[in-house]
């Protein structure tokens, strides 16, 4: 992640980019689907110590979205005023939320978003 951008805009955001159903509004395969829930997992967390170092508060979670999942999914990341916007776009991680659907409950990593 680059924090120069980060900085400048506020907000930074990798998104999947799954091309062969990204406009089509069709799932991929589950075995697609969990390999790229695994990837935003990974940059979610590989993205943890260039935050830390940040002298200021921040957003980041990973957005697991159907059925547009390979359009809209990502891992994003807010500061300033972004953290407003992205709360407004989903409210508080609700750590008490449903559980994740079966075919990502086997994941090492715990899903879902944090402010600091």
């Amino acid at each position: 992640m680059p924090i120069d951008v980060l900085l400048d805009r506020q907000y930074y955001y990798e998104k999947l980019g799954l091309h062969p159903w990204h406009w089509h509004h069709r799932q991929p395969p589950k075995q697609v689907r969990q390999l790229a829930a695994q990837h935003l997992l990974t940059t979610f967390f590989a993205w943890q110590p260039a935050l830390e170092q940040l002298a200021e508060p921040f957003y980041a979670a990973v957005w697991l979205v159907g059925p547009e999942f390979a359009h809209s999914s990502e891992v994003t990341v807010g500061i300033r005023q972004s953290i407003e916007r992205h709360l407004a776009i989903l409210g508080e991680p609700a750590l008490d939320g449903p559980p994740l659907p079966a075919e990502y409950q086997g994941f090492f990593f715990q899903t879902g978003g944090f402010t600091r």
